[in-house]
């Protein structure tokens, strides 16, 4: 019984290699090219914003401040951080320093009460 399914299976995958590596394939035309070119896409490049000097400097102030605050200088970082926000009144970095600067400050004072 063994021999026979071994025997059938052995055919089996024979006939399958055959039947597969036999096979000619019949070869598709390529599609005719259309008779008329796309038109092109103009494609352009992103433009960036243009900077603002004032929140440039905005920036530089805030990452001074921010030096200052974390060597301690608070009344330093606040003086700094207040410059910044004239220079750009919406930069919520700076907005956020002045407070963590005001509260550092209170803190000590309190301390020393």
């Amino acid at each position: 019984m063994k021999k026979v399914l071994a025997m059938s299976v052995l055919v089996l995958a024979v006939a399958f290699v055959a039947a597969c590596g036999s096979k000619q394939t019949k070869e598709e035309p390529m599609p005719a090219a259309p008779a008329v070119a796309p038109a092109p896409v103009a494609v352009q490049a992103p433009v960036a914003p243009p900077v603002d000097p004032n929140v440039a400097a905005a920036q530089q102030k805030y990452q001074d401040g921010l030096k200052q605050f974390n060597n301690g200088n608070y009344k330093g970082a606040l003086s700094t951080w207040q410059a910044c926000l004239k220079l750009d009144p919406n930069n919520e970095d700076c907005q956020a320093g002045v407070r963590a600067a005001n509260d550092m400050i209170t803190a000590k004072t309190a301390k020393h009460k």
